[in-house]
């Protein structure tokens, strides 16, 4: 019974992303009576899902979008390598983010912005609704506009 358990937690360690040489360490095996007991408990062909599907979607969504660091940094906040955070954008379905510089004019001024907070900006681009809310988008925020007087704006930050 107590091996059923143990097996069982092997093979779940397994599938959450630990490779059978950690689940061997943990249990004071080698990899390969790791394997055997798979096999003998006729759990041979174990699938474990791809290791960008282990990644958090919502860290990684605001360390990307959020906070706006580099791919490789990612990689290193959850410890892989920067291939596996490129699939777990796409895998999670989360948008390539836009450039700073295209849509980021006002993105240190939303970032300074509590939940709640208005701060009147005044915008001088073509297309203001459309540039204030990219921006917004860059710093993951979600914010509400009121026109005050042409290229004056109220925002308030929603979440």
């Amino acid at each position: 019974m107590a091996e059923t358990v143990a097996i069982q937690e092997m093979v779940e360690l397994y599938e959450n992303g630990m490779t059978l040489q950690e689940v061997g360490d943990r249990y004071g095996i080698s990899r390969q009576r790791v394997q055997q007991k798979f096999k003998e408990a006729g759990l041979a062909h174990i699938k474990r899902p791809p290791k960008y599907t282990l990644i958090d979607k919502a860290r990684l969504e605001n360390l990307y979008a959020g906070e706006r660091l580099a791919i490789a940094k990612i990689g290193e906040a959850f410890g892989v390598k920067s291939h596996l955070i490129h699939q777990a954008l796409e895998f999670h379905k989360i948008p390539k983010r836009s450039s700073i510089k295209s849509d980021g004019k006002y993105v240190d001024q939303l970032r300074k912005l509590k939940i709640g907070e208005r701060m009147e900006i005044v915008c001088d681009a073509k297309k203001p609704y459309v540039m204030l809310h990219k921006s917004a988008k860059c710093t993951g925020v979600k914010i509400s506009l009121k026109k005050i007087e042409s290229g004056k704006f109220q925002v308030t930050r929603i979440t």
